[in-house]
């Protein structure tokens, strides 16, 4: 299921409110908490392929392109590295899984 842009700002500021440390600076925007860290990041997602942004209506709406569980975990530890151990990574992929915000292949 495909997310908006907006909707991933927010989810990633709660994911901070409740404890996983992402270094990801908010400010008050006018849609609420915002990261450019977090949109920079999602735009060198896109461009490494990983994910597309569509820019057609007034909301950008990012799906995720096929990747396996296994390709997902290796790059968010090639960003992240040993920062997290093994169950909390599982943990965070089931729950946007259980969100639908990530379908694999």
């Amino acid at each position: 299921m495909p997310s908006g842009k907006k909707a991933a700002q927010k989810m990633f500021y709660f994911f901070e409110r409740k404890g996983i440390d992402l270094n990801l600076r908010y400010g008050i925007h006018y849609y609420g908490p915002y990261s450019a860290k977090l949109d920079n990041t999602l735009h060198i997602l896109e461009s490494e392929d990983y994910i597309d942004i569509n820019t057609s209506s007034s909301t950008h709406v990012i799906s995720m392109k096929c990747s396996t569980k296994e390709q997902i975990v290796n790059t968010f530890r090639e960003i992240k590295g040993n920062k997290f151990s093994e169950s909390i990574i599982e943990e965070a992929y089931r729950n946007l899984q259980e969100f639908g915000l990530i379908e694999v292949a």
